[in-house]
């Protein structure tokens, strides 16, 4: 009888670990799906916020990036002397006026430049009541060669290059979504729409070419490899990680493991009762 009552303890522990593997591979299953990152969108490869700037980087969603607080970005440009700026085209696409506005970075002196909602420029390199600071911006950036800056700040001159574009908030309530940003002819998308499958293209609809304004942000898409000139410090989002939204739990253990883990235990089941049936036979006998 001892043996017996030792035999069902094993069948009940055995059971037991089965289960406990079979819930821990279900539990295992269970995933979650990373969201939109720096590191994961192809659109916002070249976008970086400097060192200092870790904790303002903007929230990368399906939509474009959320800015909330002072979250700015920055992407570098191949430099560009201020007189020459005067004929460059800016802008970007806002979920919320107000809340950004569009900046660029210099070198020789380093400084901000941000442009009003009125167009009118004013630089971080000056005083507020200096002619070219924020209580009193300027129309044209070469109208800011020359003009006095803060003391020990050196004045813009010929050698002054505008270094980076970005957008960078305004005020720091509320929050927008930036979908675009455009500099220089170029709109550059900062969507993160992730690719879904689609029936293969039809003959017609293969041989279409594709838009002028596809066709022309491709050509004159800059180089990777860009960097801002000296003076800017930079860093890329692969190296400071990029911030990562939450994603969406799959739920729900696969089919064939629940199934393969039900057979398991039958087939432990049955094993032991035949065994058990057994033993009872040549106990009686």
């Amino acid at each position: 009888m001892k043996k017996l009552y030792t035999l069902y303890a094993g069948l009940a522990a055995i059971a037991a670990l089965a289960f406990v593997m079979l819930t821990g591979a279900v539990a295992s299953a269970t995933t979650e799906t990373p969201g939109p990152s720096f590191t994961s969108c192809p659109n916002l490869a070249g976008w970086y916020a400097n060192p200092d700037e870790q904790n303002d980087l903007p929230e990368p969603t399906e939509a474009g990036l959320k800015f909330e607080g002072k979250d700015l970005i920055h992407h570098a440009t191949d430099p560009i002397d201020l007189a020459d700026m005067d004929h460059v085209t800016t802008g970007f696409t806002a979920t919320t006026a107000g809340k950004v506005l569009f900046k660029v970075e210099t070198s020789t002196p380093y400084s901000t430049i941000i442009t009003n909602p009125d167009g009118k420029l004013w630089s971080t390199a000056m005083t507020y009541d200096q002619e070219g600071g924020q209580g009193h911006p300027v129309a044209h950036y070469s109208d800011l060669v020359g003009k006095p800056t803060k003391p020990g700040k050196a004045n813009f001159s010929s050698a002054s290059r505008v270094a980076t574009f970005g957008v960078g908030y305004a005020v720091e309530e509320g929050s927008t979504v930036v979908s675009s940003i455009s500099f220089h002819g170029h709109v550059y998308p900062l969507t993160c729409v992730p690719p879904t499958s689609s029936p293969t293209p039809s003959a017609s609809s293969s041989s279409a070419s594709p838009s002028p304004s596809t066709s022309a942000s491709h050509s004159v898409s800059p180089s990777a490899s860009h960097s801002p000139a000296a003076g800017v410090p930079s860093t890329s989002p692969a190296a400071h990680g990029g911030a990562v939204s939450g994603g969406l739990p799959v739920t729900g253990a696969p089919a064939g493991l629940l199934a393969g883990g039900a057979a398991a235990l039958l087939a432990i089941g049955a094993g032991l009762l035949l065994f058990v049936r057994r033993r009872k036979v040549s106990f009686t006998a």
